[in-house]
């Protein structure tokens, strides 16, 4: 049976009063739940059951005899290389357990626990593995106490999975967990994070293998990061085709905004899920990355919630980022879909995507906040430029409030102030084959602008669309509003089709001419086809605003 994460969804239906969302994800579902034992879970379908990571086998769930297990010989803790008497009894333990009882166990050289033995550490044991030495466990079933278990600067592999606190991971002090997350990413491809808050400082290089993060609950394991700008976890200087999974955890800097949560550079596969990020300049950063799953989570107070380049086959689902400077930056790469995600109250053009192919926004939003004095211009809910294949659907594009910037001098302790142009809902530049259809295009000045259009342009489709409140003269302050006002404007484009749209600009006021659908330029093959205007007059009126366009059936002055 298929599920669909719902933690963001929940978070959008929270905030339902500024904004309705349609919640079908058209089929996309998330992998099939593993089984147990958790050791065996496959790397990318772990989902949303975060239980799953808390039936971890402790040494006092272990009851052994003669029969089952062989214990190390605990004169081992006086010898400065306790090797081979570990390998002796894991030898002697073939098919059974063998025991590390309480006490500092030493590997100097090299020491490997076959697939067919059962490891226990019992509490207290202390395993030191040197430079040069090695301790390989290629067994799955291992019982052990959260506490630290290995030291030293050998090499520790774990086939199974890892605990942060079995590297010296201290969580609820102000200890530095930098280095217990390196050695544990290098141990294993699974690292799993207990109960608490871990401070780090700096950066984490991610390893060069494939690595799975993940913590015990949002609520639950919590990384503050003090990072200096630079981002908490990367790869900077592993480039491939290795798979990078967070999920289940909570974390946030120390200064707002400040450096990057993922920094990920390459080939591989990133899923994000079930995450909680404040406070970072960037959120998730991906550069050439193929097939990655951004899910369920919640960017909040940031920069940039996403950023990809050069990226496929990306999918963003069921995420919120909110009073950010933007949800989506795009540049180059091709394939990428969102669906059931929100960005609302960002304080920058939201969703931008360049040089792009085939990107795809369905049951999602876009609701922009006020622009601050200290952050970006927003002039545009969603910008697209040079894009070959675009779709939105049964979306929410608005300005919170009306027209954003037009609290200008309402609320004297927010310093709102106005956009240098006008404010789009959704820009469409140098672009082609689109389809904007079945949206809500709410408040702004221009609720869909398309400009220039490429040589040979592919259709741009622009159906069924609801356009309320665009083309406002003045802001609630009184405050003239800058830039071209009307429903959608063309200039100079090629093949575009609009049809079955509702067109309504209320409280236009008498400062200027009603242009709910205004034209400018050479358009070539513009048709105009079955709308409703509202406050368009007649159709001499229309084709007087828009020059050399096709005319059929379109209702005037509907109320």
């Amino acid at each position: 049976m298929k599920r669909y994460i719902s933690l963001a969804l929940a978070l959008l239906l929270a905030i339902s009063s500024l904004f309705a969302l349609s919640s079908c994800n058209d089929g996309e579902s998330v992998g099939k739940l593993p089984t147990p034992p958790v050791m065996n879970v496959e790397f990318d379908s772990i989902s949303d059951r975060a239980d799953l990571f808390y039936a971890f086998k402790t040494p006092e769930e272990f009851i052994y005899s003669d029969e089952n297990a062989v214990e190390i010989d605990t004169n081992v803790n006086d010898s400065a290389d306790d090797s081979a008497a570990i390998n002796a009894a894991i030898n002697a333990a073939s098919g059974k357990a063998v025991i590390f009882g309480s006490g500092n166990y030493t590997v100097s050289s090299s020491v490997t626990v076959p697939a067919d033995v059962t490891v226990v550490f019992s509490a207290g044991a202390r395993v030191t593995v040197n430079a040069g030495g090695s301790f390989d466990v290629r067994s799955e079933s291992v019982f052990a106490p959260f506490t630290q278990i290995f030291y030293g600067d050998g090499t520790v592999l774990l086939s199974a999975y890892a605990r942060l606190e079995w590297f010296g991971g201290v969580a609820n002090n102000s200890t530095d967990n930098a280095a217990a997350f390196k050695k544990a990413f290098a141990a294993s491809k699974t690292v799993y994070l207990a109960n608490g808050n871990y401070r780090v400082n700096g950066s984490v290089e991610l390893p060069d293998h494939d690595i799975s993060i993940i913590g015990a609950g949002l609520s639950s394991s919590y990384i503050i990061s003090n990072n200096g700008g630079n981002a908490l976890f990367t790869n900077k200087t592993v480039k491939g085709d290795h798979d990078v999974h967070i999920a289940f955890l909570r974390a946030q800097t120390t200064a707002n905004p400040s450096g990057t949560f993922l920094d990920y550079k390459g080939t591989g596969k990133v899923t994000v899920e079930n995450v909680i990020v404040n406070w970072f300049a960037k959120t998730v950063v991906l550069e050439n990355a193929v097939g990655s799953h951004i899910r369920a989570c919640h960017f909040h107070v940031s920069g940039i919630g996403i950023t990809a380049k050069s990226c496929k086959q990306t999918t963003v689902e069921s995420t919120l980022v909110n009073d950010a400077e933007a949800f989506l930056r795009i540049d180059g790469g091709e394939d990428f879909t969102v669906l059931n995600s929100s960005g609302v109250w960002n304080h920058a053009t939201d969703i931008e995507v360049k040089n792009f192919k085939n990107f795809d926004m369905r049951d999602s939003s876009t609701d922009l906040g006020y622009n601050a004095k200290d952050k970006p211009k927003n002039p545009y809910g969603v910008y697209f430029e040079k894009v070959d294949g675009f779709k939105m659907r049964g979306c929410w594009i608005a300005t919170n409030g009306g027209l954003s910037g037009m609290c200008v001098d309402t609320n004297p302790g927010v310093p709102h102030i106005l956009s240098d142009d006008d404010r789009t809902g959704i820009y469409i530049t140098n672009s082609q084959n689109g389809l904007i259809a079945g949206n809500s295009i709410n408040n702004h000045t221009t609720g869909v602008k398309v400009v220039n259009s490429p040589a040979n342009a592919g259709a741009i489709v622009i159906e069924g669309n609801s356009l309320n409140g665009n083309g406002k003269a003045t802001t609630m302050a009184g405050t003239s509003m800058p830039g071209i006002k009307c429903a959608i404007y063309c200039k100079d484009t090629a093949n575009v089709e609009i049809s079955m749209n509702f067109l309504n600009r209320y409280n236009s006021g008498s400062a200027f001419a009603d242009k709910e659908m205004l034209s400018e330029g050479n358009n070539v093959n513009l048709s105009i086809v079955g709308n409703s205007f509202s406050k368009v007059t007649s159709q001499s009126q229309l084709e007087s605003q828009n020059p050399g366009a096709k005319f059929d059936s379109n209702m005037f002055r509907i109320y």
